[in-house]
């Protein structure tokens, strides 16, 4: 399928339906379109095709030209208007000051504290403009800071608007202390998914010292002015060879609960997509560089795991190797 050819014109969803059809595809043309906003949000892959596996077991080259065809157009789709930084800021201090909070911490994290994070998660360099791989933006109602440690000091002032935001050095000129001095009696909030128990500690201290409260927030107050934010990404989830792993997913999973037991632990609970790559023997293609599936998982004593992972990216077949004691679950019932 992924072969070099000449670029097919999209001939509507009658035809792409009725070749899904036949392909015997769970998907009609509106519930393809999410799936494929997903696809596109991932990096691209070293197969361009690969991705139709997700569709049907099986795919004609007709039904494979239409495929490339609608992707092609949902990737040429117009984007939204693109917001100058001081708007974006100005929009993220109208939804900050519609929900009473005074301040908000914007990392550069996403909810597996890896080195990569998905398109959906870059909500630092939406709002900033910077893009290195480190970094922390403050957002009070007056003023913004925006800390970066060494390697991005020359970089941040080529993205980042000096006139917007503070450029701070995040180890000599750390943001605890800047909360300490500038939050006041305000609230600073905080998406909890975004950082290690260690770093809200911290932050809460600053801010009590400050005389103001950290507050977690149910939603990120980004993800509300960010209109085209894109999907979480939905590469792929394959099988890795036992020739590869040496150890049998399941002969992994009753080692590590026979670990838990001795140490009388009901579960553990992974969140860190490289365990879990481990662990059940997967591969993904959710982020730059690494071949790893977002998700999270628990490891129960008995060796049975609760996978919590977006089914519409397993392949075909990944069930089987999985087994029965391997549960899926959306990620928002963890």
């Amino acid at each position: 399928m992924d072969e070099a050819r000449a670029p097919t014109a999209y001939e509507g969803d009658a035809v792409l339906a009725r070749l899904l059809a036949a392909a015997g595809s769970p998907y009609e043309p509106a519930a393809l379109r999410a799936l494929i906003a997903g696809v596109l949000a991932a990096p691209p892959g070293p197969s361009p095709d690969a991705w139709m596996v997700l569709v049907a077991p099986q795919i004609s080259p007709e039904l494979a030209a239409q495929l490339r065809a609608l992707a092609a157009s949902l990737g040429q789709a117009a984007p939204a208007k693109e917001l100058a930084p001081a708007e974006r800021l100005a929009r993220l201090r109208a939804e900050l000051a519609r929900q009473g909070i005074q301040g908000f911490l914007v990392p550069r994290a996403d909810e597996h504290q890896g080195e990569y994070v998905p398109a959906s998660a870059q909500r630092l360099a939406w709002l900033t403009g910077f893009t290195g791989s480190a970094g922390l933006a403050i957002v009070l109602t007056g003023r913004a800071a925006l800390f970066v440690d060494g390697r991005y000091t020359l970089q941040v002032r080529t993205q980042a608007d000096a006139a917007l935001y503070e450029f701070r050095h995040i180890s000599e000129q750390p943001a605890a202390a800047w909360i300490a001095e500038h939050l006041g009696k305000g609230v600073l909030g905080f998406d909890p998914w975004l950082h290690t128990p260690g770093e809200v500690e911290r932050f809460r201290a600053a801010a009590e010292r400050a005389g103001g409260t950290l507050r977690a927030l149910a939603t990120n107050p980004i993800d509300k002015v960010w209109a085209d934010r894109p999907p979480p990404p939905l590469a792929p989830v394959v099988l890795h060879p036992l020739r590869f792993a040496g150890k049998s997913a399941e002969e992994k999973r009753r080692e590590v609960a026979a670990s838990l037991a001795k140490d009388a632990v009901d579960a553990v609970v992974l969140t860190a997509p490289d365990s879990i790559a481990w662990l059940l023997n997967i591969r993904g293609g959710d982020v730059p560089h690494t071949p790893l599936a977002l998700g999270f998982a628990i490891l129960h004593r008995d060796a049975s795991v609760d996978l919590f992972m977006d089914a519409r990216k397993l392949a075909p077949g990944l069930d089987a190797h999985l087994g029965a004691g391997v549960q899926v679950a959306a990620p928002a019932e963890l």
